[in-house]
This record gives C-alpha cells, sequence and structure tokens, in this order.
C-alpha cells in the first residue's frame, strides 16, 4: 500500500514536468502545490493553531533573512514519532513531531529547519526532480521513499534495501556538495535570525548519537542527508572563524509547543509519565505544568488540569495561551464568570472564541454570545478543527435565533471540516444538505463550485 502511494505521488509530480531542460521558478511552485496536496492526503499533518502559527512564525523569521525569495515558504509538522524532515518543490517544510521531540531549545530546532530551506533555497530539489526525469519509475520510488514520505526507519531501509539492489544507492541521498551547501546557508539564516549557531550542532550531535544509541538503527533522516559527522566538525569550524550578534532567546513559544506536542499527540500516559518526572527535576518550570494540565484536559479531568494551568500562570504569568486553556477548564467546570474574565484576555482564535461565546450563552447574555459567535466566524481557519468551530458557532448561531440561514452555514463549515479530514461522502452530506437549507445566491455559488470540484 505504502509503495503505491510513493509511486502515484512521484509519478503525478513527474509527469507535470515540462520537456524543458532547466525547472523555472513558475513549473516548481506549481509542483509544489502538488505535491503538497498529495502528502496532506497521506501523512497526518499537526492540527493545531498554536502548533501551526509557531512553526510558521520560526520558518518565516529565517526566511526573512533572505534579500527576495521567489517562493512563499510554508511549514508544517506532521504527527509520526519518526525522526525526520524534508522539504519539497516550491518551499513546502516538513518536520516530523518525533524530531522536534528530541530538541530542547529553539536555536537547535531553527537549524534543522535552516538546513531544510537551505536545500530549497540552493534549488537541490528541483535539480533532483529535472534529474528524475532521465530516470525510470523504480527508481523515482526509491528516491520518493528515502527522502520524503517513508514513515518509520524499517519502512525507509526496506525501500532503501530495494533501491540500492537496482544501483540506485547514489539517488537516495543529497550530495555532500548539496548538504554542505544547505548546512552553509541554512547556518547564515539561523545566524542572521539572531540564533545561536550552537544549536544546529547540538541539533545534529543529537541525531547521531541517536543513530550510535539506537542499536545500529539509522534514524530516516540519517539515511537522507549523509556525513553527519564531517558536517559537523566543518560547522564548528565555521563558527568559530564567524563573528555574529546572538539575540536573547525566549523560549516560551517552543516550550509551549513542544508541551502540546507531547501531551497531545503522544500517548497521553507516557506523556504524564514524562512530565511529573521533569517536575521532579525542575519544579520551576512552567512548560512541566502546562503539560500536565493538557494531559488532564485530554482525560477530561478538569480539576487537575485547572490545578495544573495555574500553578503554570504562577511561573508564567500573564501567558495568554495557558490562559486560553484556563479559560476553557473554568467552562467545563461551569464556572462561566471565569471563563469569561479568562478568555476576553486571550488570543482570539476559533476555538477561544466559540468558548467564550458558549460561556456568555451559559450566562444569559446572548447577544454577546453571538457577537463572540460572530467573531469567530469571521476567522479564515488554515487547520480542520477550526473549520470545526465555525460549524458549532453557526449551529448556535442558528439555535438562539431560530435561523435557517445559520444552519446553513454550519452544514457548510461541517462539509469544509470533513473534507480537510479527508472523509468525503460525510463532508458531501454536510455540502448537500447546506444546498437544501440556504436560499443565498452566494452560499449556493460557493456550495455548487465545491461539490463540482471532484
Amino acid at each position: 500500500m505504502k509503495a503505491c502511494i510513493f509511486i502515484t505521488i512521484f509519478f503525478l509530480l513527474w509527469q507535470t514536468l515540462p520537456a524543458s531542460a532547466t525547472l523555472s521558478i513558475t513549473e516548481e511552485k506549481k509542483l509544489g502545490e502538488r505535491f503538497f496536496a498529495e502528502v496532506k492526503s497521506q501523512l497526518p499533518l499537526i492540527d493545531d493553531p498554536i502548533i501551526n502559527n509557531y512553526i510558521n512564525e520560526l520558518g518565516q523569521n529565517l526566511i526573512n533573512q533572505l534579500p527576495s525569495r521567489p517562493f512563499d515558504y510554508h511549514f508544517y509538522v506532521i504527527d509520526d514519532p519518526t525522526l525526520n524532515a524534508f522539504a519539497g518543490p516550491g518551499g513546502y517544510i516538513f518536520i516530523y513531531r518525533g524530531l522536534f521531540l528530541i530538541f530542547e531549545n529553539e536555536d537547535e530546532l531553527a537549524g534543522v529547519i535552516a538546513h531544510e530551506c537551505g536545500h530549497v533555497i540552493c534549488r537541490h530539489i528541483a535539480n533532483r526532480i529535472e534529474s528524475s526525469k532521465k530516470l525510470n519509475i523504480a527508481t523515482l520510488l526509491g528516491i520518493l521513499a528515502g527522502s520524503v514520505l517513508a514513515r518509520s526507519p524499517e519502512a525507509t531501509e526496506a525501500i532503501a534495501t530495494t533501491a540500492i539492489a537496482a544501483g540506485m544507492t547514489l539517488s537516495l541521498s543529497y550530495s555532500r556538495e548539496d548538504e554542505e551547501q544547505a548546512d552553509r546557508t541554512g547556518l547564515r539564516l539561523v545566524l542572521g535570525a539572531g540564533y545561536d549557531g550552537r544549536g544546529t550542532v547540538t541539533a545534529f550531535k543529537k541525531l547521531a548519537r541517536w543513530g550510535l544509541e539506537s542499536g545500529g538503527k539509522i534514524p530516516p533522516y540519517l539515511l537522507t542527508h549523509p556525513a553527519i559527522s564531517s558536517r559537523i566538525t566543518y560547522i564548528e569550524q565555521a563558527l568559530s572563524s564567524m563573528s555574529y550578534n546572538k539575540r536573547p532567546r525566549d523560549q516560551t513559544r517552543f516550550k509551549i509547543a513542544y508541551a502540546r506536542l507531547k501531551a497531545i499527540y503522544t500517548d497521553v500516559d507516557s506523556a504524564y509519565s514524562f512530565f511529573s518526572a521533569s517536575i521532579r527535576r525542575n519544579p520551576n518550570d512552567f512548560m512541566n505544568y502546562y503539560g500536565l494540565g493538557l494531559c488532564a484536559s485530554r482525560k477530561r479531568s478538569w480539576q487537575i488540569a485547572l490545578s495544573n494551568f495555574k500553578k503554570a500562570l504562577s511561573l508564567r504569568p500573564h501567558e495568554p495561551l495557558i490562559l486560553r486553556e484556563l479559560g476553557i477548564c473554568h467552562f467545563y467546570l461551569n464556572q462561566f464568570s471565569l471563563a469569561i474574565s479568562t478568555l476576553e484576555k486571550v488570543p482570539k482564535d476559533a476555538e477561544s472564541l466559540f468558548y467564550l461565546g458558549r460561556a456568555y450563552q451559559e450566562r444569559g447574555l446572548i447577544d454577546k454570545a453571538i457577537s463572540s459567535w460572530k467573531r469567530c466566524v469571521r476567522i479564515n481557519p488554515s487547520y480542520s478543527m477550526g473549520y470545526y468551530y465555525l460549524a458549532r458557532a453557526y449551529a448556535n448561531l442558528a439555535s438562539s435565533n431560530n435561523s435557517n440561514p445559520e444552519r446553513a452555514w454550519s452544514h457548510y463549515y461541517l462539509g469544509k471540516y470533513f473534507r480537510l479530514k479527508g472523509k468525503i461522502p460525510q463532508a458531501d452530506y454536510h455540502f448537500k444538505k447546506a444546498l437544501l437549507l440556504t436560499k443565498d445566491k452566494y452560499l449556493k455559488d460557493k456550495l455548487r463550485r465545491v461539490l463540482g470540484e471532484r
């Protein structure tokens, strides 16, 4: 099954390549869009506004060091424990949850993200795609599986072995020259953005150490990014001869993203044990209490969650992303006035606005509830859970107003939610239900277009 996925994705990309000798920027952009659509349909991208915003802010901070950019760069976290990261054509950068979670600070994470950006900036991916036009499908499969979509070390090694048997060893990894160029380009981005360049070194050392300590299993990242020992050496030498201004780096956003990845996207009991042990080692790090609170929220143990979020807030006063979780806890504990006063202070994403509206509703403040939900539905979500909360907001608007137009919009956003989740029959059901309910020409046109897309 996995092999079929790899063949399909690369064959689709391969078919779109022009006959010209060099892949243009415009052609690479189109390939990138096609590539992303296929990756999104096959790999579980993290669906969390806080993590998504964080990784994109970090990535854009790095890319802003370029004098100009031919692409709009996009950054994603894949919900998978594999130690891997990769760049696709057209500026699409992906890091796996497993790799993110071996890092201890933002400097290390920035080093790996910058390296992947370096491959895009130096056109290594475009060049490899261009050269792949001269190869057969089996070779294309080996390249793709080895460098992009393999979801486990075992899968990568199995496909790589087949490729090697067919004489494709050199096609499975970037060349040493490519790696050095991406390293040096990434290092310039890291230093220009004010990160500590030593973070790149410690990130690579952790990957090398993991390979040594794992009984011979090579992390997928090292299968496609070879010669890491020599790369560590010349990066250290480059840093020793360079002068740069390292700016103080607040690690709060990194810690919050880390805690969310660990608490929400890994086994909840293992995550709970991890944060509990971390508290014993360092009782003054807010991240550990924040993580415990998230674990308790997953188990719907709202009082325990509230206690931990309060402790996290005492160590990191006024942090809005902790207040956000605290406000949701207050709502589920029927402490609606506290939920309102807390959620009014936090960044207004779809989820926080939805719960703020619900808290107003419970207090009988219907006009304020409707206002909050209308603010919620004006948000243009880039993640499926955003559509989920928009749908629920419209459903609440409908129940508050007894309004069929709001019900139609609720079904529309539920359709968008299910489509992003890849659940097409459920999506089409809600789109058709919306079309049946609505008299709004604008919404009818949107629904006819979305139903006609497939």
